[in-house]
Order: C-alpha cells, then structure tokens, then sequence
C-alpha cells in the first residue's frame, strides 16, 4: 500500500495521522514473535511516529488488549514481562518488537531484522528512496512467499527528492509488488464527473496505488460519515481565496496539503517560470490514457555497415533500450530524413564517475515539413548516463545521424566536441545560434559551436513559449514531470529541461528555412569507417 500524506489542515487532522501506525500498534499486542519497523529518511520522521506508536499502546493498557512491555525505549519496544519460574527468570508476553530506524544514506541499518511489517515514513524528502524501498523487498519475503508487508507514506511538492520516486510507485504499483486501485479521480475537483466511476469505463481505467482525497475527513457528520460535497465547497473556496492572493505559491500550497486528487498530491510548490496548471493537465491526461502511453517505443540504435564502413544506424527495438521513440524520421524521396525537418540538441556531462545524478541528454523536435504545415513536437530522447562518457556522446551521434540533424549543444561542458570533432561528427555541431546571441550585447564568448550557458534566460523562455502554446503535443511524460518540478530559485537535476530548450531554440534559430526535398550533398551524413577503433568520416570537405 503507498499513500500520499493525508490532509495537513483538517477539520479533524489528527484522525488521519493517527490511524497510519495503528498496525504497529496491533501487532505486537495480537502476534508472537513479530518485528514492525518504522523507518525515515532523517530522523524525526521515524521518532515522530514511534512516539505515536507508544501512546497508542499505552491507550490500551486498561483494555482486554493489555499486554506488559518492557523495555520502552525512543527507538524500541519489545511486548514482554519477566516471571519467576522454579526461581529462574523468563520473559513473558508476546515478545513481539517495534524498531524506529533511521535509514538516510544507510540501507544496511535493516539488514539485521526479519519484519513482518515496515513503515516508510515521508517518502517525499528521502532522496533516492526506491533504492531502499528494493532494499527492503527480499526482506518481506521467505521460500518466495510474502511474509510482512509495508506502507508508504509521503508528502507531494517537492518533487527533486522522494516524492518523484513516490509519484513514480502510485502510477505504476505493480511495478514495485504494490496493491492495485481503479484510478476513479477522472473529472476535473467540483465537476460533476469528479470521483464517478461511471465516467471511465471499468475495464479502460488505469491502476494506481491507495489514495485518500482530502474531503474524507474534512467534515464530519455525527455517525463519523465523511460529507464530500460540504467539504470539497470547503476546500475549493479556500483554494480561490489562496489563488487571488499576493502570496507566491500560496494556491499550489494549499492545493498539494489538502489534495483531492492523485495528481494534485504531487504539484510542486516552489517557483516556476513554465505554465504548471497545463502541464499538470496534460500530465494527468496522459496517465489516465492508455492508448498514449503506448505510444513511444524503446529500442537502442546501432551502426550499420558495409565491410567496415559505417553506412548508416538502425533501430532495433528493445523493452530496456535507453532510445525513446515517439516518430521515425520521416524520409524524402531519396530514403533519407528531411533536411531541416528535425532539431537536435544535448545537455552534457564531463567526467565518467559523478557524485550527482546527471546524466546526458539528448533530444529531437520536429519542426515543419512545409509552409502550410507544422508539427511542432518532440520526438525522440535519449537520456542516460553509461560507464563512459565517449558512449553516451556516440549515442548522440546516432540519434542525430537517425534523425539527419545537426546537435545543439551547450557550451559548458567541453569534451563532447572534442570527441565529435575527434570522430569526424563535426560538422553535426551546430553553431552559435543567432536566434539567441541577437538578444544578447556585448557578448564576450566566441565559440563557434553550442551556446553559451549566460544565455540560459534566453532558450528556457523560447522553452516557456513553447509549452504555452503546445502543452497538448508533448508526449513525454518525464519531460512534463521535469518542467513542472524545475525550480527558479533551487539548483537541481534538470538535464531533459535544459535539452528541451535547447532544441526549442535551434528549431527557433531554423525557422526561417524551407525543408528541402533534395540530396544530401556527398552523403554528408553516411559513410564512416573505423580506424584504430575511432569512427572517422569519410566525407571530403575540401570539395
């Protein structure tokens, strides 16, 4: 079970908070010999819960559920009493335990435990926390039969850290061994077909995770039944009022701490220059499709050849290819890609080990076939970070050489053009875009490939543009999550972001240009060969 975190400012918000450890409760009042453990990312979360845990328990010591313990320490209880028997000492009881443990940047700290139940608490600012969820999974398990089981609990808004991982597991539970819900949260909050399962079909809806709207304990009538329209008048009223206030964020806030919906658990709360309202609709449109999300195709590229020249690259499709697909190139009369018709770009990295989760990006936008058409789309991405860094610019290369574009690169991070250069892919370097330095005086840089990262304002306002305008043909889902969690005033791991606007902008630089129907001069973008195990060209520039 995973659940976003129950509303913050209820009518009865400690009703919600309390039931979460009701199981650690429990268990070890009813079961021998049970191990619960309650475990966070930083330390206060575990121990604000465990303290939950304690009362609880002493709540039931003058109930038929009482059971001695000892000892009751901050960071564990064991249900247990020492008896004299024939005068030697024995424990009594249960001796069922609960752990509170701090798991941050130390997966091994559960190692030493068997539980039958675990409680990740606030998942939404535990950095990489599907790498200890899959820690403890093996945990739950004996003989590969399920023997504990878990719930997660998180807080939407900050996507950078856990939360993205949570909003990764609620969309795809039986990826992660999760139990599966109807997504019922198909109209939009106050709309008459908001919560109707009558509204998707039964067989057409989507999976996802256990999730508890706000409304549900916001107001209550006397025999404890939530009233669902009082309480979304209730919330919506207040989101209205948030919404006309001077105070940034201020809506987004009051929206992700009484969510209504799956999607709204999930908004980020912090500054941001792109439209997030349409990219959280569009987003929640394509996860509720399942016709969209079938749409792109993954597979790898990889050269073709004549003897040892390399003539070209093909697809190979493959359900692990790093190679994301949403259009083929489409092909002129010659068999190859349209010249001008597709834009490529990169955001790039240095070093082969990193201590960051950077990774290279590299991307293709469609542009326009003709003066009375336009697709105006992203249609490919690859994004990954190999053992190399000479691989991850190679699969540059092919994307590019896929698509018959040139690679707008930023110009920060050098050896890529090197290596382009040192392959004989230079002439897929793009130039200094003029679309960007024509807004920029004074410039000092006189590189004469990729673009200047001072003139980042530049291309994510072209980005900015874009997303007004085309939110509804973006198909990335990745890409939406990203532009909605990009942070004005936060550093964090943008790449797909920040190859995004960089394809915006050569595309912007090339608009100018007719697509041209004709031959490419020398096979400009064919015929390699492998020399001492470098791809050289054999394109002769001097003619």
């Amino acid at each position: 079970m995973i659940l976003p975190s129950p509303p913050r400012r209820a009518v009865t918000p400690s009703i919600c908070r309390t039931w979460l450890p009701i199981p650690s409760i429990f268990a070890p009042r009813l079961f021998k010999n049970s191990q619960s453990v309650i475990t966070a990312g930083e330390e206060k979360y575990n121990e604000n819960t465990m303290k939950m845990v304690t009362r609880g328990l002493a709540s039931l010591d003058n109930t038929e559920f009482y059971k001695r313990k000892n000892p009751e320490l901050p960071e564990y209880i064991q249900a247990r009493y020492k008896v004299i028997d024939n005068g030697v000492p024995k424990w009594r009881g249960t001796l069922s335990e609960v752990y509170s443990i701090t798991s941050k940047n130390n997966n091994q700290a559960l190692s030493r435990l068997s539980p039958n139940l675990v409680l990740f608490e606030e998942v939404g600012v535990w950095p990489n926390f599907i790498e200890s969820y899959r820690f403890v999974q093996p945990m739950l398990r004996t003989e590969g039969k399920k023997t504990g089981f878990v719930i997660i609990v998180g807080t939407g808004g900050d996507m950078d850290k856990g939360a993205k991982d949570l909003c990764e597991m609620f969309y795809d539970p039986a990826a992660y061994d999760l139990m599966e819900y109807d997504d019922v949260y198909t109209g939009p909050v106050g709309s008459e077909d908001y919560e109707d399962e009558n509204t998707v079909a039964k067989a057409d809806r989507k999976k996802i995770a256990y999730f508890v709207p706000a409304w549900k304990y916001m107001i209550i009538d006397d025999d404890g039944n939530s009233k669902k329209k009082e309480s979304v008048d209730l919330l919506m009223a207040e989101r209205e009022t948030q919404r006309k206030s001077k105070k940034p964020n201020a809506y987004y806030i009051a929206v992700t701490q009484n969510a209504m919906t799956p999607d709204e658990s999930f908004l980020i709360t912090g500054s941001n220059m792109f439209n997030r309202d349409k990219l959280y609709s569009r987003l929640s449109t394509l996860r509720k499709s399942k016709d969209l999300d079938k749409a792109v195709q993954k597979g790898n590229l990889e050269w073709t050849r004549n003897g040892d020249t390399i003539t070209g690259v093909e697809w190979k499709a493959s359900p692990s290819g790093k190679f994301l697909i949403w259009e083929h190139p489409q092909l002129a009369d010659n068999g190859k890609p349209f010249v001008n018709l597709y834009f490529g770009a990169t955001d790039s990295y240095d070093r082969d080990e990193s201590t960051t989760s950077s990774k290279l990006s590299a991307g293709v936008f469609k542009g326009f076939l003709d003066s009375k058409s336009s697709a105006e789309c992203f249609v490919a991405r690859y994004t990954d970070r190999p053992k190399t860094s000479e691989e991850a610019f190679e699969n540059s290369a092919k994307l590019m050489m896929y698509y018959g574009c040139q690679n707008l690169i930023e110009y920060s991070n050098l050896t890529i053009f090197k290596w382009y250069r040192d392959h004989g892919f230079e002439y897929m370097l793009r130039e200094r875009p003029r679309v960007v330095y024509d807004n920029i005086k004074d410039s000092k840089m006189n590189n004469r490939y990729g673009v200047d990262p001072a003139t980042k304002w530049v291309w994510l306002n072209y980005y900015k543009d874009y997303i007004e305008d085309n939110t509804h043909k973006m198909l990335d889902q990745e890409q939406i999550e990203l532009a909605i969690s990009f942070r004005n005033d936060k550093s964090y791991n943008c790449d797909i972001t920040i190859q995004s606007a960089l394809c915006i902008t050569h595309y912007k630089d090339n608009i100018q240009l007719k697509v041209k129907q004709t031959e490419v001069v020398k096979d400009e973008f064919l015929n390699y060969i492998r020399v001492n195990g470098q791809l050289v060209s054999t394109f002769d520039r001097s003619n």
